[in-house]
């Protein structure tokens, strides 16, 4: 689901990040709003089936707010999701878009399970930045998993696994043209690195 973050930059929009910078009442309301809106629907999921329950809130950047305005605005309404979730004993992962590298440490705050980052990051680099969740990711979707060839998936694979991924997968969102194959690939990688 969508995380609070940018679930309210949807709703107010354009205004959304002078909001923030001037300190507007709106900002913490807006955003109590959207992380019981959260809690809620991730609490549907799981009456449905969910076992895990994704967070992606990619406006909540490190690279696109820092980490003042992380820490403040988007940090404690992630952890409520979390925590709501941690009293249902269900996983979740957190996924911002870009590079997070330097904010791994602050989204580690957040108490959920799982830290997916996307291909930009460097798994080698930042294994040592989180203490409490599992690295997860980060295959390119585009690169290597829509335009590469099996061969190519079982490379990358071994590259992050051997790397430290705790989880492997896309970095993002899987293109919806991917080759099943190379999806496969991925899937048996990650079976076979564990034995």
């Amino acid at each position: 689901m969508i995380g609070p973050f940018s679930l309210a930059q949807h709703i107010n929009g354009d205004a959304w990040f002078g909001n923030i910078f001037t300190g507007e009442e709106i900002v913490p309301a807006l955003l109590d709003f959207c992380s019981d809106f959260n809690v809620a629907y991730a609490k549907a999921m799981v009456e449905n089936g969910a076992d895990t329950i994704a967070i992606i809130d990619p406006t909540a950047s490190y690279e696109l707010i820092g980490g003042e305005f992380y820490e403040k605005y988007a940090l404690p309404y992630q952890k409520k999701i979390a925590d709501a979730m941690k009293e249902l004993d269900v996983a979740t992962v957190l996924h911002i878009c870009g590079n997070t590298t330097n904010g791994l440490g602050i989204m580690d705050k957040a108490g959920v399970n799982g830290i997916s980052v996307d291909q930009r990051v460097d798994i080698k680099t930042v294994t040592g930045s989180v203490k409490n969740a599992i690295i997860v990711g980060n295959l390119d979707p585009v690169a290597v998993l829509w335009n590469g060839i099996p061969e190519s998936i079982a490379e990358a694979s071994k590259k992050a696994l051997d790397a430290g991924v705790g989880v492997l997968t896309a970095g993002c969102g899987i293109v919806s043209m991917t080759p099943t194959v190379n999806l496969q690939k991925m899937i048996e990688c990650a079976i076979n690195h564990r034995y």
